[in-house]
């Protein structure tokens, strides 16, 4: 259960993620931004790309009948094998991302403007802009509801076999009937939906704990400075310009390999 649902997610993945990657590079190009804080009503320019993130952002939350529903039931059922708590967790995580490509598609594209609109370029004029995230929500949308036999005979049943030989799984299924991955799927949605709905009250008060804590940019700017310091002094002490020192180092540097890794101690050596 948990190679088909590893392999059905990473189908989904694969569609899902490479249309979002595309659109947010559609949007980019067009408004030269990708701060969401500052797009606005999209929709009425970037109508083909706003299509692909539609597809792209309902596989992402587990919409049926798209590959990404039938990821997360399978991974809920693979969850439930294993422990309840997992299961918790695969559902707020779930959630959570629910919650974020709702962001990424309403904020840019259906919010009003305020204040001065967008300035956005007509960059869909551009058949390869527009061509590649279509087609991609296109083979969404077909993957599982008419090429699903496909899918289960030249992808997940081959992987499932290749990784683990010696079993025999069965194909997967759109419909279970109503079950528990079914409901915790249902749930999934609903909580994502309700973390949306609270969506600015969280970022204040995210923000404001944040903002407490060190700034993650300039951690990371000290910690690559380090390395910097540490390479350059490990530099101006090692690379002295004087081949005398690079032989000692080198010669030091084999004998000690060779004494640590002999099979046989100094003493055999020394009576051999």
């Amino acid at each position: 259960m948990a190679l088909k649902s590893a392999l059905m997610l990473i189908v989904a993945h694969a569609l899902y993620k490479a249309g979002l990657f595309m659109v947010v590079g559609n949007v980019d190009k067009a408004a030269g931004t990708r701060e969401i804080s500052q797009l606005r009503g999209l929709r009425s320019v970037l109508k083909i790309s706003f299509f692909a993130a539609v597809v792209a952002v309902l596989s992402t939350s587990g919409v049926p009948p798209l590959p990404g529903f039938l990821g997360k039931e399978y991974m809920y059922k693979a969850g439930l094998e294993v422990s309840h708590w997992a299961v918790a967790l695969m559902v707020l995580v779930n959630a959570l991302t629910v919650t974020l490509v709702m962001a990424l598609l309403i904020k840019p594209f259906t919010t009003r403007h305020q204040g001065e609109p967008t300035q956005v370029k007509p960059v869909e004029l551009n058949k390869g802009l527009w061509v590649p995230p279509f087609v991609l929500a296109i083979i969404s949308v077909l993957a599982t509801v008419i090429g699903l036999g496909w899918l289960n005979e030249q992808v997940i049943i081959p992987g499932v076999t290749t990784i683990a030989p010696v079993s025999t799984p069965e194909p997967v299924k759109m419909w279970h009937g109503i079950n528990t991955p079914l409901i915790l799927s249902i749930v999934t949605l609903a909580l994502g939906v309700l973390l949306y709905k609270v969506y600015p009250t969280l970022t204040t008060l995210l923000d404001r704990q944040l903002s407490k804590m060190p700034c993650a940019n300039r951690v990371f700017d000290n910690l690559l400075n380090a390395m910097v310091n540490v390479a350059k002094w490990q530099t101006n002490l090692l690379q002295t310009k004087r081949m005398s020192v690079y032989g000692l180092l080198s010669f030091g540097a084999l004998a000690v390999l060779l004494i640590t890794h002999t099979p046989m101690s100094l003493s055999q050596f020394a009576g051999r």
